[in-house]
């Protein structure tokens, strides 16, 4: 039984999507696979007139011949990403599809003051969205946005743009509203640092579990209902999300919201490998257990806020 199979019986929506995968969306995704082969050949091709011009020994010959050689390396590549991009938009599509959630790729904006007011992101930057995916799972609404923030930054007479975070950034319904507590992440020195110099509202408080306190730093406006709002079974659940992550997870409850950001997640609905076939199943099981992360928010932040 291969893993798409496994996942479709353990999750009643997901009920005939191995059929569709292999009778509706692998031929599809197969021509992307052929756009994707025909794009590395002219990169080949390119590279071969690129190192060709270079022993020429005619100058004039090597000038048209990098000029012809830059535009076949352009269209290649350009190949590819269309390749990569067309794969994605059927594969997330489909998934999207059978959970009810929309899945936006254009013209996106989003409002980002109150990850801004608690420092869970830059407010000195401009935030693009780059995809989002919406929708409710169990009567909690969410969006789950794939963001980069860009700070202008000034050296020797140049300026340029920096990607400071690249990531997702979550916005959920607060089954209980519940507001004042933030958690930023306290792994390292650096951030540990920085959890203290960008102060938030509240006074910081240790929880008393180790391994939480370990990955996050707390800060409350009422500390008193903190241990009724982070129960032992979200604080374990959190800590081994932040782990299986890697990406510097941070999140506050801001009465009817919870708020949520995750960094080093570029990869999130992305085409896995660049060398990797697009119509594999691997390619399928990748995108299905990005979309599964939001299942997986919904059901911890139901194991909070318990006793509140």
């Amino acid at each position: 039984m291969s893993e798409l199979e496994k996942l479709e019986r353990d999750i009643p929506s997901l009920k005939g999507l191995s059929a569709h995968f292999r009778d509706v969306l692998q031929p599809q995704l197969a021509d992307c696979d052929r756009m994707q082969r025909q794009g590395w050949v002219h990169l080949g091709m390119g590279a071969a007139f690129f190192i060709g011009a270079l022993f020429l020994g005619v100058l004039t010959y090597e000038l048209v011949m990098l000029a012809g050689a830059a535009l076949v390396l352009y269209l290649a590549v350009m190949k590819i990403k269309d390749a990569r991009a067309k794969a994605r938009t059927i594969l997330i599509g489909a998934v999207a599809d059978r959970f009810g959630f929309a899945f936006l790729q254009e013209d996106l904006e989003g409002d980002f003051s109150k990850f801004e007011e608690l420092r869970l992101l830059r407010n000195d930057g401009e935030t693009k969205v780059m995809q989002a995916l919406t929708g409710s799972v169990d009567d909690v609404a969410f969006e789950l946005l794939g963001v980069k923030v860009l700070v202008w930054k000034h050296r020797d007479k140049l300026s340029f743009q920096d990607t400071v975070f690249k990531g997702l950034v979550g916005v959920f319904d607060c089954p209980r509203p519940v507001s004042g507590i933030t958690a930023k992440t306290s792994q390292g020195i650096f951030n540990t640092v920085i959890s203290w110099f960008s102060r938030t509202p509240g006074e910081y408080i240790k929880t008393g579990d180790r391994a939480f306190d370990k990955h996050f730093a707390v800060s409350a406006i009422y500390p008193k209902q903190v241990d009724a709002v982070l129960t032992p079974e979200f604080r374990a659940r959190m800590v081994a999300f932040d782990q299986s992550t890697k990406g510097d997870v941070q999140f506050a409850f801001t009465g009817q919201k919870f708020l949520l950001t995750i960094g080093r997640m570029s990869q999130w609905l992305g085409m896995r490998g660049v060398f990797q076939s697009l119509s594999s199943e691997g390619q399928a099981v990748a995108v299905l257990w990005d979309v599964l992360l939001v299942h997986h928010m919904v059901d911890m932040l139901k194991s909070a806020q318990k006793e509140v």
